[in-house]
């Protein structure tokens, strides 16, 4: 009688067949309940812009207009009483024969980069000591009050 062969339980494997089923198949980690419950929670980003970043595009716009000769975009971002006491012509005017104008939007450009203030009533973009380019809020933006 012939000697008794079991089947074989198992196949043999090589190593390079298990590194590809590892690499293949992943080695995903499945985390436990404490794993989970200490997990930090994710970040959520606030999709609104900074506070800051209003009047500084107000004063952008506003320093852009006056670059350009753009007086009618410049005029509509001045606040309600210097809209009031210019039209686009006199702002024009203003900026032409002033001397200092230049310099003052020069000086404009330089802080708008740099840090706001928000007031109650707007922000504020320092140039000095008791010198800064103002804004107000008025219905629900910003207007330029002055450059300095």
């Amino acid at each position: 009688m012939p000697p008794a062969t079991s089947p074989r339980p198992w196949l043999p494997v090589s190593p390079v067949f298990l590194t590809a089923l590892l690499v293949l198949g992943g080695c995903a980690h499945t985390p436990g309940p404490r794993e989970e419950a200490s997990a930090p929670a994710p970040v959520r980003e606030d999709p609104r812009p900074p506070a800051e970043d209003a009047p500084r595009a107000v004063l952008t716009r506003f320093l852009d207009g006056v670059e350009a000769g753009d007086w009618e975009g410049a005029w509509s971002l001045l606040s309600a009483p210097l809209r009031a006491r210019y039209t686009p012509e006199r702002l024009h005017e203003d900026f032409t024969r002033e001397p200092l104008a230049g310099e003052r939007v020069r000086r404009a450009r330089l802080v708008v980069a740099g840090p706001v203030r928000l007031t109650a009533t707007g922000a504020e973009f320092p140039l000095g000591p008791e010198r800064a380019v103002r804004l107000e809020r008025e219905a629900e933006t910003y207007r330029v009050t002055g450059l300095e």
